[in-house]
């Protein structure tokens, strides 16, 4: 899993009346929107003296950012794939719960994880097909991370990660090596690289040897 992540990524509340089939699709999508939102909202603690400096810097500038809108293109590689699938779209986050992604291209979805519910709208034809439910107990610790992680919990962070920093507080790169259990069945490491407070880029790279890059592009941000 392309580390998963953060990260194995709206309006109408209703659920539709899904197949077997399609079920398994959205909780693979969802496992994948998780750990994609987990990188992408990610401002690790890391260990090491030198690095504790820089930490707090990066924990205080992400904590600091109340709204933010950008772009993304995202490449995944995968061994059920026979070429790269390359998705485009558009992030928001709203502190401290509010995640969104919504795909543009080459579908239309939106993937909206609010508390402790996640939303997915996808567009088909003429019609939209929805998914509300509870985010299951297995991705509730990923959940959290991120929560913490917007809060500038370096405690509750390295509580489920091994953290790896390089760079400086203006120009910086991470990665995310899980400690729990649930999560390491499927997640490798993530790597997030960022330019003061905003993350640029998320590397995920799954134990199953799948993987996506993701470059992000800021449109605004709104920081205190």
């Amino acid at each position: 899993m392309p580390v998963t992540t953060a990260i194995h990524n709206l309006g109408a509340v209703c659920v539709l009346r899904l197949t077997v089939h399609r079920r398994r699709q959205v909780n693979r999508r969802f496992q994948d929107v998780i750990v994609v939102l987990l990188a992408v909202f990610s401002d690790p603690a890391w260990s090491g003296t030198d690095s504790d400096s820089t930490l707090n810097k990066v924990m205080t500038l992400l904590a600091g950012v109340k709204q933010f809108e950008s772009t993304f293109v995202e490449k995944k590689q995968s061994g059920f794939l026979t070429d790269d699938l390359v998705l485009s779209g558009t992030l928001r986050f709203t502190a401290p719960n509010t995640l969104e992604k919504h795909v543009l291209s080459p579908f239309d979805e939106m993937i909206t994880i609010n508390h402790d519910q996640i939303i997915i709208e996808r567009q088909e034809g003429d019609s939209v097909q929805r998914l509300v439910q509870m985010i299951p107990p297995a991705v509730r610790t990923i959940i959290d991370s991120v929560r913490a992680t917007l809060a500038g919990d370096q405690t509750r962070l390295q509580r489920h990660y091994e953290i790896k920093v390089s760079g400086n507080d203006q120009s910086w790169s991470l990665q995310l090596l899980p400690k729990e259990p649930e999560l390491t069945k499927y997640l490798r490491v993530i790597t997030i690289d960022g330019i003061a407070e905003k993350i640029i880029r998320i590397v995920t790279e799954e134990v199953d040897g799948d993987r996506s890059v993701i470059e992000v592009t800021y449109k605004n941000i709104v920081a205190s």
